[in-house]
């Protein structure tokens, strides 16, 4: 895993579109196998599209700005990013065939936008 240029993690293969929605904890140390060496797809992107698709530019190299984002996706003008996904998320080329389902991002959005 990689900080990719929008502050979240992103995986080699399966890009922007993987969650942590838990943890497990154990009482003894596993051995798990070794991951193998990889690099940042980022820093072959030399476009970035993900820091200049978002209509609001709430992002920047290092920086979210989570309130204009939140009060974009709830404007009619928000609509496409509210229902279909964070548009700098589907602007990164990595991990395509992972993405979230219309529905799955439209859950995800409508959480977010709660708060």
């Amino acid at each position: 895993m990689f900080v990719s240029p929008l502050g979240i993690l992103i995986h080699p293969e399966y890009g922007l579109w993987h969650s942590y929605r838990g943890g497990l904890a154990f009482a003894e140390r596993l051995d798990l196998p070794s991951s193998p060496r990889r690099s940042s797809p980022c820093t072959s992107c030399a476009a970035k599209p993900c820091l200049t698709t978002c209509p609001v530019s709430a992002f920047s190299a290092g920086s979210y700005d989570v309130p204009a984002c939140r009060s974009h996706i709830a404007t009619e003008k928000g609509a496409d990013c509210l229902s279909g996904g964070c548009l700098a998320r589907l602007a990164c080329p990595v991990g395509a065939a992972y993405r979230y389902r219309p529905d799955q991002a439209d859950f995800h959005m409508r959480a977010f936008r709660r708060g």
